[in-house]
Order: C-alpha cells, then structure tokens, then sequence
C-alpha cells in the first residue's frame, strides 16, 4: 500500500516537471516573440525620430526662405 502511495507521489512529481517545463518552454518563446516585437518598435522609433528631425529642417528652412522673401 505505501509502495502505491509513493508510485503515485512519484507520477504526481514526473507530471508536475512535463508541466514546468512545457509553461518554462512557452514562457521562453513569449519571451523571444516580446524582445522580436520590441526590437521592431525600436526600429520604427529610430524612423520617426529621423522623420521627425528631417521635417524640423525642412521647417527652418521653410521659414528662412519665407523671412527672405518677406523682405
């Protein structure tokens, strides 16, 4: 009887690890597909800020020129 109890405690155990490991496995693939997600939006921000750096001098040139005719 004991033997059962602990067979039982064993396969519990056995179980208990497949299921860390699968949650280990799926929380390490959420993680890659996180950094994978991340590393885009770094990119895209990159390209807005040199958009947005790009539209700023075009801006101060635009006015310069307008001051110039202006006068």
């Amino acid at each position: 009887n004991d033997a059962q109890h602990y067979m039982k405690l064993w396969d519990e155990a056995k179980q208990n690890f497949i299921q860390y490991k699968e949650g280990a496995s799926k929380a390490d693939e959420n993680k890659k597909e996180v950094e994978e997600y991340a590393s885009k939006l770094e990119s895209k921000v990159k390209e807005f800020e040199s958009a947005y750096f790009d539209l700023q001098m075009e801006n101060i040139q635009l006015k310069d020129e307008l001051s110039k005719l202006k006068r």
